[in-house]
């Protein structure tokens, strides 16, 4: 017998034209997600008092910091300092941090099987040291929502896999 493999045609047009490209994102100023407000608003309402959490753990931290976070929305003044932190994460949890990230230390975010984080941070975050935070596997479940005009600095060995909306960095 024989095998007809038939044929295969492929057709298509060339068009030349002026189109317009809207911008990648809504930046303009009543677009902008307001990042600080919802930091403002987590200061009062959170789960800090459920899971004992307090809001003053990460503002001067030397030496180490382990804090483990449950499903829930908790609030920290800021992150500062030359310590360690490892923040366990094995939820859905949101941190809303009221000031500036600038620590010169290690930072690690350990998620479990189903933790996912969502960082709303009122400054900007500066980092040097040994930062991680996300896996390469699984990047989509570390979000940072930056409101501060400094942005996102990394410095030294940093790993971050995630998602950063920071609307007003340069």
């Amino acid at each position: 017998g024989s095998l007809n493999l038939g044929v295969v045609q492929v057709m298509g047009a060339r068009r030349s034209e002026a189109v317009e490209i809207p911008p990648p994102c809504a930046c303009g100023p009543r677009e902008i997600f307001d990042i600080a407000g919802s930091v403002r608003a987590a200061q009062t309402r959170n789960d800090n008092a459920t899971v004992g959490f307090n809001p003053t753990v990460f503002n001067s931290v030397v030496g180490q910091a382990r804090v483990d976070l449950p499903c829930g929305r908790f609030y920290a003044e800021r992150v500062a300092g030359l310590g360690a932190i490892r923040l366990g994460v094995q939820g859905r949890t949101a941190l809303f941090i009221g000031g500036d990230f600038d620590l010169a230390g290690f930072f690690d975010v350990a998620l479990g099987p189903s933790g996912e984080l969502d960082v709303f941070i009122a400054g900007s975050i500066t980092g040097a040291g040994y930062l991680r935070m996300g896996r390469v596997e699984r990047p989509s479940r570390v979000r940072f929502y930056i409101a501060g005009d400094r942005g996102f600095t990394l410095a030294g060995a940093a790993g971050f896999q995630g998602n950063v909306y920071a609307p007003r960095a340069p």
